[in-house]
């Protein structure tokens, strides 16, 4: 199901181009403009009121320059510890998760310039080299605001999918938000 207040577009690999290239198509074929792109997987669920949240985090990009928000809080030490100290939006330490991520116009355009160039077959690890290479830092939302959904099958065939999941998903986040009740620092 997808989140109220969202018209996606959904983008079937039909042709089994493979994650890569599937993920080159859709920047190429749903142009984003001058807004921030919003790339959510299949397989997670999201916290309630989820879209209402959207406007926010891009508000928080625009104001702190941020290339790349990852909404998915993977299970690491350092991003627990982060949030454990209140942050609200942390580091991405190393390898970057694509379950949902948010990215500036400036980087989907950096990803399209240099796409044809690149020769591994991971959107994860491209989104990753073009941030390195650009000298950018892959942010993440504290607490994570989407689950990894390990009930759908990997096809990637991940032998740890049982443990790809978040600690850190707040169900109630975005509820809390509304109301004024949360607790964490930018």
């Amino acid at each position: 199901a997808r989140p109220s207040g969202i018209e996606p577009v959904i983008y079937i690999d039909k042709a089994k181009v493979g994650p890569f290239k599937a993920f080159i198509e859709t920047l190429r074929e749903v142009p984003s403009g001058d807004r921030h792109r919003l790339h959510m997987q299949d397989d997670i669920t999201y916290c309630d009121d989820f879209a209402d949240y959207l406007p926010e985090v891009e508000r928080i990009m625009r104001a702190d320059d941020i290339p790349l928000l990852s909404l998915f809080a993977p299970r690491r030490k350092h991003m627990v510890e982060q949030n454990a100290k209140g942050r609200m939006i942390g580091t991405f330490p190393n390898f970057l998760w694509m379950q949902c991520v948010v990215m500036s116009p400036w980087l989907v355009e950096k990803l399209l310039e240099r796409a044809d160039s690149y020769t591994d077959r991971h959107d994860d690890v491209y989104v990753s080299s073009v941030l390195y290479y650009y000298y950018k830092t892959a942010k993440v939302h504290l607490p994570s605001l989407v689950q990894h959904d390990i009930t759908i099958p990997s096809s990637m065939k991940h032998a740890n999918n049982d443990k790809r999941t978040s600690p850190l998903f707040d169900k109630d986040f975005v509820k809390k938000w509304k109301a004024g009740t949360l607790t964490q620092n930018q």
